[in-house]
C-alpha cells in the first residue's frame, strides 16, 4: 500500500470517532450549529508532494466556534466541511482513499483565504522555498470549540491519544512547525520523537506576523538551505563510491530497488512490534521484548525517506532466514563495521519475521 493511502485510511479512521470522545466530558463546549459542522472533525491535510521526513505544520483548533460564524458559513467553509463529511461517510478502502485526496486538495485551496495562511504559513513557505503541496498539516485539537474556548487538559489528552500522536507517527516528519505557542507547548510536553520542533508565535487574530515568528522563519530557512547542501554532498559522495557498491552487492542493490522489500510505513511496523510485545520502540535503539524470549541484538532505524531498516550482528545471521529478511547495503557509516549487517523485511512477511525471532515461526 502506498504511503499516501495509509495516511488516507488513518484520516478516515479518525473521522469515525464520536465527537464526545474528544471533548472528554466537556460536551457543553461542542458547537451545535444547524449544519452539524461542530460534530465534524478537521484532522488536516497531506500535500500531494509530501514525503516522509518532510514538514508537518500543527495548528491549534479550527476557527469558527462562535454561533454567528457557524450560522453563516462562507462558500469555502461549505466546500471544506462537505469534503470532510464525504470522508466521514466513506465506507470502503478505495472510497476513503479517493475522498481523502479530494479533501486534501480542497483544504489547500480553501486555506488560501484564511488569515493564518496569509499572515503566517505563506511567508514561512516562501522564505524556505516550499510549496503548499510539499507539507502536511494537522490540528492539536481537531474540532471547533464553542466560543473558541481554551482546550482543557482532558480534551488535550483525548486529542493526543485519539488523533495527534497517531498522525505524527504516520506522517513521519523530519520537522514539526507549531503555528502558535499553544501548539508548541503540546509538542514540547508530549512529543518524544526525533523530528526538530519549531514554534511560530502568532499575534491576536493573525493580523500581523510577530517579531518572534519572523526570527524563527529566518532560522528555519537557514537550516533548510544547509540541509539542501548536505543532501547534495551525499549525492556526490554516493556517485563517487557507486562502482565500489556495485561490486559483490548486485543482489542486495537489486532488492533495494523494491523487489520483495517491505514498503510498510514505520507506524505499521511499530504497531506490529507493539502487538507482539516489544517495548521501547525508538529509532537508533535496540529492540526489547517485554517477555523473557531470547532476542538477538537488533537496532530499529529509519532513513530520511521513512524507509525502515534494522542493524544486527553478523554472528546472528542464522536467526534471520532469507524468506523473511533481506541483507542490504548499510545506511550509515557506523554500520559498515565488519561485525554488523543491515537488514530489511520482506514484503508481506513483517509479522512472521518478528515471530520467527521470538521462536514462534
Amino acid at each position: 500500500m502506498k504511503f499516501s493511502d495509509e495516511l488516507a485510511l488513518l484520516w478516515a479512521d479518525i473521522m469515525q470517532i464520536p465527537v464526545g470522545a474528544f471533548f472528554a466530558g466537556n460536551d457543553h463546549l461542542i458547537v451545535e450549529d444547524p449544519l452539524g459542522y461542530g460534530h465534524t472533525a478537521s484532522p488536516g491535510y497531506i500535500g500531494r508532494d509530501y514525503r516522509p521526513g518532510g514538514w508537518l505544520l500543527m495548528g491549534n483548533f479550527p476557527a469558527g466556534g462562535t454561533l454567528h460564524y457557524a450560522d453563516v458559513p462562507d462558500s469555502g467553509d461549505k466546500d471544506l466541511y462537505e469534503a470532510l463529511r464525504a470522508l466521514q461517510r466513506a465506507s470502503t478502502c478505495e472510497e476513503r482513499i479517493q475522498t481523502s485526496a479530494h479533501l486534501w486538495e480542497t483544504w489547500i485551496r480553501v486555506q488560501l483565504n484564511h488569515r493564518i495562511y496569509q499572515t503566517v504559513v505563506s511567508p514561512l513557505l516562501s522564505a524556505c522555498g516550499k510549496k503548499d503541496h510539499d507539507v502536511a498539516f494537522i490540528n492539536r485539537f481537531p474540532f471547533r470549540i464553542r466560543d473558541n474556548a481554551r482546550v482543557g487538559a482532558a480534551m488535550e489528552d483525548a486529542a493526543w491519544r485519539l488523533a495527534v500522536e497517531r498522525q505524527i507517527e504516520a506522517v513521519q516528519p523530519g520537522a514539526i512547525i507549531a503555528l502558535g505557542v499553544a501548539a508548541g507547548t503540546v509538542l514540547r510536553n508530549r512529543y518524544k520523537g526525533h523530528a526538530r520542533v519549531w514554534v511560530l508565535p502568532r499575534s491576536n487574530g493573525d493580523f500581523s506576523l510577530t517579531v518572534e515568528a519572523q526570527k524563527a522563519i529566518r532560522e528555519i530557512a537557514q537550516t533548510t538551505q544547509m540541509g539542501k547542501h548536505d543532501d547534495q554532498q551525499e549525492i556526490v559522495s554516493a556517485r563517487q563510491t557507486s562502482s565500489v557498491a556495485e561490486i559483490g552487492h548486485s543482489r542486495e542493490l537489486c532488492m533495494e530497488q523494491g523487489q520483495g522489500l517491505s514498503s510498510s510505513g514505520s507506524h505499521v511496523i511499530e504497531r506490529i512490534l507493539r502487538e507482539l510485545g516489544f517495548g521501547n520502540i525508538e529509532v537508533g535503539r535496540v529492540l526489547r521484548h517485554t517477555g523473557t524470549m531470547p532476542m538477538p541484538t537488533l537496532y530499529y532505524n529509519r532513513d530520511r525517506q521513512g524507509v525502515v531498516y534494522f542493524t544486527g550482528r553478523k554472528k546472528d545471521l542464522g536467526r534471520y532466514p532469507s524468506a523473511l529478511w533481506v541483507q542490504v547495503e548499510p545506511r550509515q557509516k557506523k554500520d559498515r563495521r565488519p561485525d554488523l549487517m543491515t537488514l530489511r523485511l520482506r514484503q508481506g512477511k513483517e509479522r512472521a519475521a518478528f515471530l520467527s525471532l521470538l521462536g514462534n515461526s
